[in-house]
């Protein structure tokens, strides 16, 4: 998991650090975001619709793991539920961010579909994308007035 994450860092670190001085200013950072923002805006428009970076694959696969306590190749609504409370969201906050992006558990919520969920989750202008509820948030509000102050 440690080697994961460096690996991920060192992508992120390579692609915003533009100027190669071992430091990522804040407008280093958004500039790689939008950046990452437009081709992903490109590639929706193209057939890879849902071609995502190796890293982000790699990232979700951890993911999906990680909710996947039983290792049986979907997350259910149990798993979701206990995974999500070691991180401070409430049953009830989980239980709803998982119907909705299991479209009211409709949808079986394996790797192939989880991965969906996250591109969307990184990639979509749209609050109410139904990748933006893998993390068990349902208001977007503070986090909206938070990114308030940041400039583009």
């Amino acid at each position: 998991m440690q080697a994961l994450f460096r690996d991920i860092w060192t992508h992120l670190d390579q692609q915003a650090d533009e100027d190669g001085d071992g430091v990522i200013t804040a407008q280093e950072w958004v500039k790689m975001w939008t950046e990452q923002d437009k081709m992903w805006k490109e590639l929706k428009n193209e057939e890879n619709a849902t071609m995502m970076p190796d890293w982000l694959e790699k990232y979700a696969e951890y993911k999906f793991n990680l909710y996947d306590r039983a290792a049986d190749g979907h997350i259910d609504i149990e798993e979701f539920e206990y995974i999500l409370s070691e991180f401070g969201i409430s049953p009830k906050d989980a239980k709803a961010a998982f119907m909705m992006f299991s479209q009211s558990n409709e949808k079986k919520v394996d790797l192939e579909y989880f991965k969906e969920l996250v591109l969307e989750y990184y990639s979509s202008d749209d609050e109410a994308a139904l990748g933006n509820f893998i993390n068990g948030v349902l208001d977007f509000s503070s986090f909206s007035a938070d990114m308030a102050g940041v400039k583009h």
